[in-house]
């Protein structure tokens, strides 16, 4: 795993003195991991790696794939701005789990973007409507793309989720004044 990190901390400060405006780890099956294996196998070599690069002045993000709600409770200390969360765990139960430390990002299920408009943007809303009760939030999905998803619906997703997310963002500053 030393071997893996050292070449994940280069990569990332070359990604990073190339351009790049953020960057995420993706760790996606360390869920199948328990998370006493995760801490002692995997957890070190990610806590050096975040912690190697924290002084670069972009957002980092680290998304510890499917299934990993119970292991989000091992993550309260890592050097990151941002964890992703698959659609498993709510967005309202990850941010606990984090004890509220981080942004979140997430967590639409892929498989929901096969679906009809109308379902997809339910499911959208109710993700939003959990992700806006606190500071620190992304909507993206909860793992990746399925090749049957459409790119007309990713682009009817992409539009609902900003003009949702702005019409509940301005009601919630004109309840405030």
């Amino acid at each position: 795993m030393d071997k893996l990190g050292d070449m994940v901390i280069a990569y990332l400060r070359a990604h990073v003195a190339n351009g790049g405006k953020a960057f995420q780890l993706f760790d996606s099956w360390v869920g199948a991991l328990s998370p006493q294996d995760f801490s002692t196998f995997v957890l070190p070599t990610i806590q050096r790696i975040f912690a190697e690069l924290k002084d670069l002045n972009v957002p980092k993000i680290y998304f510890p794939g499917v299934s990993s709600g119970e292991l989000l409770p091992t993550l309260t200390d890592l050097q990151a701005e941002v964890i992703g969360l698959d659609w498993r765990v709510s967005i309202t139960e990850g941010r606990r789990r984090l004890e509220h430390k981080y942004a979140v990002q997430g967590n639409l299920d892929p498989t929901v973007l096969t679906g009809p408009m109308p379902v997809i943007q339910r499911y959208a809303k109710e993700i939003i409507d959990q992700g806006i009760q606190e500071p620190g939030f992304v909507f993206n999905l909860g793992h990746g793309l399925f090749p049957e998803a459409s790119l007309d619906k990713l682009r009817e997703l992409t539009s609902y989720v900003h003009e949702y997310s702005s019409h509940v963002l301005q009601q919630a500053g004109a309840q405030r004044t």
